[in-house]
């Protein structure tokens, strides 16, 4: 049974790919994703692979939202999901970010906290109601004469799902994940993840909690 703003890591290729459950049905089956891919940039799509969510090579990762008030975390899951929709409307794949993955510093740093701080400047603008989907079309929205500026203009899979996370709850948060989003690979999230959770069958006062943990 999954939730809206699961994180699932799947390490069956080479650099492996980050997805999160965008939807679920009634009996917690994931039925949507949002993800980030060379050919569709960040999207929506149907998951067409739910059974692989228990392979071998798969991971998912939840936030502990037991540490909220009840009637606080479908507010806080609907926080999550517009922020990955204002990145989906701004962001396309980046290759050479995907490239470069391999060679940066995937820790938190000064220089990542000065690059998620541009992105929390752009939030406002991302989210006004007239605002998301308008970023394709560079719709002048920013005042008069002055162009709109990109929330977030490329992502790699990894990059989108850790920006979504840290701009939706920001540093100090139980739920922020603590990483360079754009030097993280899928692996190092993971590794990241598993190091700052517990098993979703064990009490724990982590921020996040192991849903499948196949290793």
């Amino acid at each position: 049974m999954y939730e809206v703003g699961d994180v699932v890591v799947d390490l069956s290729s080479f650099f492996g790919h980050v997805m999160m459950v965008y939807d679920v049905d009634d009996l917690g089956n994931p039925i949507r994703i949002i993800h980030a891919t060379s050919e569709n940039d960040f999207h929506v799509a149907d998951n067409d692979a739910a059974p692989l969510f228990l392979a071998d090579s798969v991971w998912v990762f939840r936030p502990n939202w037991g540490l909220l008030i009840p009637n606080m975390v479908e507010g806080k899951k609907r926080q999550l999901i517009r922020i990955a929709n204002a990145i989906a409307n701004s962001a396309e794949y980046g290759y050479y970010r995907a490239f470069r993955l391999a060679f940066g510093d995937s820790s938190f740093n000064a220089d990542s906290r000065e690059r998620l701080h541009k992105y929390v400047g752009r939030k406002a603008l991302a989210l006004a109601d007239e605002f998301v989907g308008a970023y394709r079309g560079r719709r002048n929205l920013a005042g008069a004469g002055q162009a709109a500026p990109d929330f977030v203009t490329t992502v790699t899979c990894s990059e989108a799902v850790i920006l979504a996370y840290q701009l939706a709850f920001g540093e100090g948060s139980r739920y922020f994940i603590y990483k360079d989003a754009a030097h993280t690979m899928p692996r190092e999230l993971k590794d990241w993840l598993l190091a700052n959770s517990h098993d979703i069958r064990a009490g724990g006062g982590q921020g996040w909690v192991r849903v499948n943990t196949p290793d």
